[in-house]
């Protein structure tokens, strides 16, 4: 993989005219124009499409590893998003038990980091690490 003067990669620089970017200055695969295979007669991505039955739908016209009803792959055993459980301890959830994303403390540490703010502060683990652990809180280091 080389790089051209723009710093990208050589056949994705539009400015370059990449082996990968199409006249219409898209990439060839994801181009609705060169790609007609990829996109079905709605302008959606074939297996997404919910008029045509996209083989990625379940039978609830759902994404089928995100369906609930039919214990997709990223569901957990709680009946949720597995990144975003809880109890699970999902790669989304922050140490204050919130989405890493929405999550206020985790935002300003980021910022105003100051060891004598938290270190005191004492956390609930959750359920899944309890066991392992044997222990119900941890105190933040």
């Amino acid at each position: 993989m080389s790089n051209c003067i723009h710093n990208k990669r050589k056949s994705r620089c539009k400015e370059c005219l990449g082996k990968s970017i199409c006249h219409h200055l898209k990439e060839k695969y994801r181009c609705k124009y060169c790609n007609t295979n990829y996109y079905c007669k709605h302008n959606r991505v074939k297996n997404y499409c919910k008029e045509c039955n996209g083989s990625s739908l379940c039978e609830h016209k759902r994404e089928r590893c995100r369906c609930k009803d039919c214990g997709g792959s990223q569901i957990c055993i709680h009946k949720k998003d597995k990144a975003k459980c809880i109890d699970c301890g999902g790669s989304q959830i922050c140490s204050h038990l919130k989405e890493k994303n929405s999550c206020k403390l985790c935002k300003t540490q980021k910022y105003t980091f100051s060891s004598e703010i938290i270190e005191n502060v004492i956390l609930p683990i959750p359920k899944y690490y309890q066991s392992i652990y044997n222990t119900t809180s941890y105190k933040n280091p």
